[in-house]
């Protein structure tokens, strides 16, 4: 049996909304933003294994459900009301120390540990054991039951109907084998943001976009997020500074192009892990550590 808990005792304070996530990197502590404030959730003590048990990663469903990875104590899924923990000894996943969680547009999740892959349908896990070793640098992104994850140096791999498959520069049409970020737009075109350039996959041929081939200003992105016909890039130029781009109906457009008046951004301490869409159709991302910014109708907005 999974164990289930609806108490109250702190082992880390979360502040959680829907539409944006990032870590703010302090040991177990999380925070995310919403256009409609915070709210704030403790996850039990006695839902850890260990006291050196820490998060690693958080999803959310579409059905108000919150799941939390950890090192060491499997998965938690928190609905509002009950905390509930999977473990080695009271279900059936594989191992207590996951690396990545998402869930899927059926509400079910997809954990990424050293070994592979675990698809878990609320009730059993099913384990896809991996050709390659999984990281806790890996990117983990799913669509229609497809599963698409990275691999430092090596390319990117594909779950489907339980096979991977490996795509490298050298037996693909990809730009780079470091692939630093992948999203997935409303076309099912695997976007991937490379060391060198941007690389667009069909499912099976590729688009690649680099500085020499298109206005991208730089050709080591970092970041990549699809939303609606856009898909927004962040561009890194040196150890300081990086810039926020962005590729629409194959053009790319680089900031003086999408902020009127722009300013000088500086994002050179900006941890830019990610974008999401805004409430009202923009983009947001954080900024400078502790700030958010948003782009949105040509005006750029800090928070």
């Amino acid at each position: 049996m999974k164990t289930s808990y609806s108490n109250r005792k702190t082992k880390t304070t979360i502040l959680s909304k829907t539409f944006l996530l990032f870590f703010i990197a302090s040991v177990v502590t999380i925070k995310s933003f919403a256009d409609n404030g915070f709210t704030v959730d403790s996850i039990p003590t006695n839902l850890f294994l260990s006291a050196n048990n820490n998060l690693s990663d958080m999803a959310f469903g579409s059905n108000g459900k919150k799941y939390f990875s950890t090192y060491g104590s499997g998965l938690i899924m928190y609905d509002g009301n009950t905390w509930t923990s999977f473990n080695t000894s009271n279900s059936n996943i594989p191992s207590n120390s996951i690396n990545k969680v998402l869930v899927d547009a059926n509400n079910h999740c997809w954990l990424l540990y050293n070994l592979g892959l675990i698809y878990f349908d609320g009730t059993t896990f099913i384990t896809y054991l991996s050709p390659f070793n999984p990281s806790s640098l890996t990117i983990l992104k799913e669509k229609n039951g497809v599963v698409y994850i990275t691999k430092p140096n090596l390319g990117f791999w594909k779950l489907s109907n339980g096979t991977f498959t490996n795509y490298t520069s050298s037996n693909s049409g990809l730009v780079n084998d470091t692939v630093n970020d992948l999203d997935i737009d409303v076309s099912n075109n695997v976007w991937m943001a490379t060391k060198n350039g941007v690389s667009k996959f069909d499912g099976t041929s590729f688009t690649n976009y680099t500085s020499s081939n298109s206005n991208l200003s730089g050709n080591n992105i970092l970041s990549i997020f699809c939303s609606g016909g856009d898909v927004w890039l962040k561009v890194k130029h040196d150890f300081y500074f990086t810039d926020i781009e962005k590729i629409n109906n194959g053009i790319a457009y680089q900031t003086s192009q999408l902020i009127d008046s722009p300013i000088n951004l500086n994002f050179q301490n900006s941890i830019v892990t990610n974008f999401t869409k805004s409430p009202n159709g923009g983009i947001i991302f954080p900024y400078n550590f502790n700030q958010l910014a948003e782009i949105y109708n040509g005006k750029l907005k800090i928070y």
